[in-house]
């Protein structure tokens, strides 16, 4: 329904948008600075019934990567990353019947994302990562509980 439509528009694409717009000043002033948008696989590969998340997705990478390509000669790098199911409210509405403890938690994903927006990360700019990239292993997880 179109009140759902632009309600996922504004949480998964206007927001990052809108916050980034804000904060570009400050990071324009760090002497390095990494923007991390949380991007979802659907933002590359539609799903059938997916649609108002999918297309938000897609214009979040969108987003990336033209943001990555504007500020390529500044200090700032910009990145998603796509961490694959995790244990939100979103994936409970969307799985009713799948066991939420088979799933990362956010706070699993914690270590990734302070490498994507440290200095170690410093080469990576304008990509997506996802649970399956290489340097996803080199970081790690902690174990599920």
């Amino acid at each position: 329904d179109l009140q759902t439509w632009f309600q996922v528009m504004q949480s998964n694409l206007h927001g990052p948008f809108m916050l980034t717009q804000a904060c570009l000043p400050l990071l324009r002033r760090a002497q390095e600075a990494s923007v991390v948008f949380t991007s979802d696989h659907l933002g590359r590969r539609a799903k059938a019934y997916w649609g108002a998340y999918a297309v938000s997705k897609f214009g979040l990478e969108g987003l990336m990567q033209v943001m990555a390509e504007e500020l390529s000669e500044s200090n700032i790098r910009v990145n998603s990353f796509a961490p694959g199911p995790t244990r939100t409210r979103l994936r409970a509405t969307a799985y009713p019947g799948e066991d939420p403890q088979t799933l990362q938690s956010p706070e699993q994903l914690t270590p990734f994302y302070l490498w994507l927006l440290g200095p170690d990360s410093s080469g990576v700019n304008g990509m997506t990562l996802d649970e399956s990239s290489e340097v996803f292993q080199h970081v790690g997880r902690k174990e599920q509980h």
